[in-house]
């Protein structure tokens, strides 16, 4: 009879919390109607931009006119956001460059853990007539191909 019973027992508890783990799983992934992709902000200029050192870019690239750049911050306790712009001042050059600036709004948000974000950004609209290929300089740092 007691084994009986601590065999149930510890049924009950692997059921209980073996369980748990597949929820949180789930909740973590966003769905296709969670993800969103933001537009280019178009700016006079970058004269009173700073480049921003709270985030890495980790990497950038593009597929079907969708600039993918994904990052790492350190967060967790606050929403951030992530704005793209551009000065549509195409430097002369084979291909033409394109200087492009990602600001990072934390939010007041002073916790460490690190947060891997992927952000996605619609460049359609940032072609260079005559050409097929424009080089995105993000953040002065980063660059990548867009090849159209």
């Amino acid at each position: 009879m007691k084994l009986k019973f601590i065999f149930h027992f510890f049924i009950l508890v692997f059921l209980l919390f073996g369980c748990s783990g597949v929820k949180k799983t789930t909740e973590n992934k966003k769905t296709e109607s969670e993800i969103k992709v933001e537009e280019v902000l178009k700016v006079e200029s970058f004269n009173d931009f700073q480049v921003s050192k709270n985030f890495k870019i980790e990497e950038a690239l593009i597929q079907n006119e969708i600039l993918e750049i994904r990052l790492t911050y350190s967060g967790g306790c606050a929403q951030h956001q992530f704005t793209l712009y551009t000065a549509q001042q195409y430097q002369k050059s084979l291909p033409p460059k394109l200087p492009l600036f990602l600001m990072h709004d934390t939010g007041g948000d002073a916790c460490r853990e690190i947060k891997q974000e992927t952000l996605l950004f619609n460049i359609e609209d940032l072609k260079y007539e005559g050409q097929k290929t424009v080089q995105f300089i993000i953040n002065q740092e980063h660059t990548v191909d867009y090849t159209y």
